[in-house]
């Protein structure tokens, strides 16, 4: 029988779409040979859809919606890849009616809904090149150059569809082809599925050393923090200085602060650089000047934090103020307090993952417990705080976490883990659901917790994240309690040999919605999909809510009931595909986290929950806490973990992503984590992980 393993929690000829077959293969080249034997066009509506069963789709709101499938070849460090087409196989078919547009998903009703708006300039400038090769870049210490295969060509003018139903590619590598030493990873299994010539690529693997500025706490035991305001002149005077040890030197001090340097003019993605403050001493008294330093482009807040320190090991002489600064004008610091310097070598070696937690006395012993309770994995303990002043100086800064958990990385190639502990919001303040601060892009962005571990040169997650929602010591207590009892006194029984699946009907305001089968919203066929991909020993229950009536409300509260049922009487997955939001699964109110919670009678057979839908893993509104929240929390039952969106996503994306992760979960006779299978699913769909971003484990 299946238990999922809970740690985030602990629950040669390569096969994809049609089929991709290696016909030749060495350290220097690739003989591939891709054929699309299965697909249809179909008019609906006003437009033409394109069905092309197992592949992704572009996801440029208003272009044409096209599929794609991504080729992820391995390359030596300094190598990449030369792509030549030799042969191809092409259908050209006229059709009546354009292209479907790639979506946009906007609020309607209780839930979401698709927009079909054409942008013209996107149709015009669409993609007229079978092959696309994109720049190498690095994942988990693999060089990687991939290959986009767009084997539709659509020219919009003359409403004309090129369909290439075979393509053999020769893929030529450069660089330095000389073999490495193979050192296993944990999650080979990932990697094996990811590259296509995988068994060569192991070997050029390289540990990349990032350039990650930081406070060097490690250089001194003695270090002062100093908190400041506007620009202008400060002095640390006697009251400060006498917090120092009597054996200090007042000429051997040393002043450091750190600011934001834009490193990316387009996106004003920026890093943290470390910088020595000049001193001025006269008469026992410090002086030095704040000025500003952030880019203004930023339009963030500078930092008002520096810091102090003396016995610095290094050979450089301190920074001093070369004229007399007019001292009488100088203000006094606002806050002088000294820092205990605590595990700030990350000198450990042999790391499976980290777990933050936010400050000393705040879920710092819960973070212990986890840990203990996975014996067989060796953790970081981190706080939040150290992690602030080592590498942004004292910044609250998402940033800081990204350039611990990558340095970390590279220190020890073998961490897989990032544990979350506590809830976060987008609004980032002094509130009780803020405890780890959240990662947004940009403020037009959603929130993604991947976004800590997307390291440089990279643009997929190289960490299995996961975050447990708590706002206070009771609910930490409650969820640290449940996941021991989960791990330690499971309950047995067949319903660890049970999936349910209820999908949305396809009625949407008043209409019917997903005509044909590969539709993203006939959400019945997706679990029909689902299920018959699953291991033949693993029961499938299925609550297809097109079954189910409606109340003079337009709800199916029959649905409901039938599915909470299943839910109660015990299965190992709960998972919902359809419309939904932070507190809905369904314009048809299959279940509502503010209504429906008591309900639940599960304590004793906690599913995994998963929702491939919209928003209902909004986990970072500071006024409300979603279903994906609640469920997890829910003392009388609910489940082990969440998995579920934090925004509008995308229906085929969300379900391919959905059917991976439980075929890897669920099918494959190693035993996997949810983080494993999650993350393995986002990397082997690669091209659509702008919409698997979206998803997050709770």
């Amino acid at each position: 029988m299946k238990k999922i393993l809970i740690i985030l929690f602990l629950l040669s000829t390569l096969m994809l779409s049609g089929k991709m077959e290696i016909i030749e293969q060495n350290a220097e080249q690739i003989l591939l040979r891709i054929s699309v034997d299965e697909y249809s066009l179909n008019e609906f509506n006003e437009f033409t859809e394109l069905s092309f069963p197992d592949w992704n789709f572009t996801l440029d709101v208003g272009a044409p919606n096209l599929p794609v499938k991504k080729i992820n070849i391995g390359v030596p460090p300094d190598g990449d890849i030369e792509v030549n087409i030799v042969s191809t196989k092409i259908t050209t078919k006229n059709i009546l009616k354009p292209v479907s547009p790639v979506p946009g998903i906007v609020e309607s009703g209780k839930t979401h809904d698709y927009i079909y708006n054409i942008d013209p300039q996107k149709y015009i400038e669409s993609n007229q090149n079978f092959i696309l090769k994109n720049k190498p870049y690095i994942f988990r210490r693999f060089n990687t150059a991939s290959v986009i295969f767009s084997p539709v060509i659509y020219h919009s003018e003359s409403n004309e569809v090129e369909i290439c139903e075979e393509i053999v590619l020769e893929i030529r590598i450069s660089g330095s082809i000389d073999t490495r030493e193979f050192k296993p990873d944990k999650v080979e299994n990932i990697y094996k599925d990811f590259l296509v010539n995988y068994d060569q690529a192991r070997f050029w693997r390289e540990n990349i050393i990032p350039e990650i500025s930081k406070v060097p706490f490690e250089k001194s035991d003695f270090w002062y923090r100093i908190e400041t305001e506007e620009n202008g002149l400060y002095q640390i005077g006697r009251n400060e200085l006498e917090q120092l040890p009597e054996f200090y030197d007042i000429n051997d001090l040393r002043l450091f602060t750190m600011y934001r340097e834009v490193v990316d003019v387009e996106t004003l993605a920026y890093n943290f650089k470390l910088t020595e403050i000049p001193l001025f001493i006269e008469n026992g008294t410090v002086y030095f000047t704040k000025e500003r330093l952030d880019d203004d482009r930023l339009n963030l807040n500078e930092n008002n934090i520096f810091w102090l320190t003396f016995g610095y090991d290094d050979i450089s002489l301190p920074e001093r103020i070369k004229h007399t600064p007019l001292i009488n004008n100088a203000n006094p610091v606002l806050d002088f307090e000294r820092k205990i310097i605590v595990n700030s070598k990350n000198s450990r070696n042999g790391l499976d993952g980290v777990i933050i937690y936010p400050e000393a006395g705040v879920f710092d012993s819960q973070s212990q417990q986890l840990a203990d309770l996975h014996y067989e994995l060796n953790f970081e303990l981190k706080s939040q705080a150290d992690i602030f002043d080592e590498y942004a100086g004292g910044s609250e800064d998402p940033v800081a976490i990204k350039n611990y958990l990558e340095e970390t990385y590279s220190n020890n190639p073998t961490l897989f883990y990032c544990v979350l502990m506590g809830s976060g919001t987008r609004n980032w303040g002094d509130e009780e659901k803020n405890k780890i601060i959240t990662y947004a892009l940009s403020s037009n962005l959603n929130t993604a917790d991947d976004n800590f571990c997307i390291f440089t040169g990279s643009n997929l997650p190289s960490l299995a994240m996961g975050r447990i929602p708590a706002k206070n010591e009771s609910e930490m207590d409650f969820y640290i309690d449940r996941i021991t009892s989960y791990i330690q006194d499971p309950t047995p029984g067949f319903w660890r040999n049970k999936v349910l699946i209820l999908p949305d009907d396809e009625n949407k305001g008043g209409g019917y919605e997903g005509f044909g089968y590969n539709h993203g919203f006939n959400h019945s066929a997706r679990a029909q999909e689902t299920g018959e991909a699953l291991n033949e020993e693993i029961y499938v229950k299925k609550v297809m809510a097109f079954e189910y009536g409606f109340d003079v409300f337009q709800n199916k509260p029959d649905a409901r009931n039938a599915m909470i049922d299943v839910i109660n009487d015990g299965c190992l997955v709960w998972y919902y595909i359809g419309h939904g939001n932070d507190d809905v699964l369904g314009d048809e109110d299959y279940f509502r986290g503010s209504q429906h919670m008591g309900l639940l009678h599960n304590i004793d057979h906690l599913p995994l929950f998963i929702a491939a839908s919209c928003s209902v893993g909004e986990f970072d509104k500071l006024s409300f806490d979603c279903i994906a929240e609640k469920l997890v929390l829910h003392e009388d039952g609910g489940s082990i973990a969440s998995i579920a969106a934090i925004g509008s996503c995308s229906g085929n994306q969300n379900t391919d992503l959905i059917k991976y992760f439980l075929e890897s979960l669920l099918n494959d006779i190693t035993l996997h984590t949810i983080g494993y299978s999650l993350l393995d699913a986002k990397i082997s769909l690669g091209s659509i992980y702008g919409n698997s971003k979206q998803y997050h484990i709770l």
